[in-house]
């Protein structure tokens, strides 16, 4: 007796590729995270090198290149993605690990300095000179992924990605001035400053970060650092402007630079010229220039003792021209936060 067996046929359907996003925050203290592209700095690129542990390949390999890709946000998407589609492993056992730092000045080539483990900036004050405008940023290392997750999806305004939270590596510090009043009975004054500067800095300095798998993964960690080691002397000067600029009552800037943190109280200085013109008719009127010489950062109450990572300080100086006094009131808050306006403080 022969007995027919049925045969069933079987199709191999390819596992759809499925390509590699980022959800990206920006860290505060309060909040946690908010967004990148949407903060002061409108930031709509920053790097990643990816590591990629491949089943069966006993070396790591530089999923993106040597010295790493460039990631930007795409607001038609939306989505933040590399220069041109990369696709998950698919084996069950490979996986990513992503670095990725943001830096506005950064030097050519810096990603091939990057590894899994370690990452480090140094502004030597000839390589690399501190700009007004610097911006170094480094996100919590992704550890283990192989797929796209929802962290921070919220603050991103993307559907899924890999999990990027940005964390300041510098201060940035800024000078308002304004006039306490500028009109009265019988008399009205017109303010001008001028000749900005901030004195007796460290300018230079190098920072090295180091990171360490968590004991599960997929997950995040943070970098662990000792701070900025600051090189060279305390004797570098900022300058902010050169021209006078009319001081109004709702306050002008005179001074805006990123800084390396350091210790500021009774160090750092700040100096600046103003005219004061009190006006009493067409015909009537008194002028007088001041210098104010060095003001330490530290001679007043409310004092900001060191420009911290991620930190904004802004110091906000008012002139009473009726009587030539001057008040100075330092006002601290988080990189991720508005920068404080420069607007009457009531």
């Amino acid at each position: 007796m022969v007995a027919l067996v049925g045969c069933t046929k079987t199709e191999l359907v390819p596992t759809p590729e499925k390509e590699i996003t980022f959800a990206v925050g920006s860290y505060m203290p309060a909040t946690k995270t908010t967004s990148l592209n949407g903060s002061e700095d409108a930031i709509t690129t920053f790097s990643s090198k990816g590591f990629l542990h491949a089943e069966g390949v006993a070396t790591t390999q530089d999923f993106f290149g040597a010295d790493g890709e460039t990631i930007t946000y795409n607001s038609s998407v939306p989505e933040w993605a590399p220069s041109h589609a990369y696709y998950w492993p698919k084996g069950s056992s490979s996986y990513i690990n992503f670095v990725s730092w943001y830096d506005k000045n950064a030097p050519q080539n810096f990603g091939t300095s990057v590894t899994e483990s370690s990452i480090s900036w140094t502004i030597d004050g000839t390589t690399r000179t501190l700009q007004a405008d610097d911006n170094i940023m480094i996100a919590d290392e992704a550890w283990g992924y192989n797929a796209n997750a929802t962290e921070y999806v919220a603050y991103s305004g993307v559907a899924a990605g890999v999990p990027t939270l940005f964390h300041h590596l510098l201060a940035r510090v800024r000078v308002i001035v304004k006039a306490s009043k500028l009109s009265d009975t019988g008399v009205s004054w017109e303010v001008t400053a001028g000749s900005f500067t901030m004195s007796n800095l460290y300018t230079t300095g190098s920072i090295s970060l180091s990171n360490t798998e968590p004991d599960t993964t997929p997950d995040t960690s943070a970098w662990e650092t000792t701070g900025w080691s600051l090189t060279g002397n305390r004797t570098h000067t900022l300058n902010g402007v050169s021209t006078p600029v009319n001081v109004t009552t709702a306050g002008v800037e005179l001074f805006s630079h990123s800084v390396i943190p350091q210790a500021s109280a009774n160090l750092a200085r700040i100096a600046f010229t103003y005219t004061v013109k009190t006006i009493y008719g067409p015909q009537d009127y008194i002028i007088e220039t001041v210098n104010t010489g060095n003001i330490s950062l530290g001679s007043f109450s409310n004092v900001i003792n060191a420009w911290e990572m991620n930190k904004k300080i802004t110091y906000i100086v008012t002139i009473n021209p009726e009587c030539n006094e001057i008040l100075i009131d330092p006002q601290a808050s988080d990189w991720s936060e508005p920068m404080v306006p420069a607007i009457s403080i009531e």
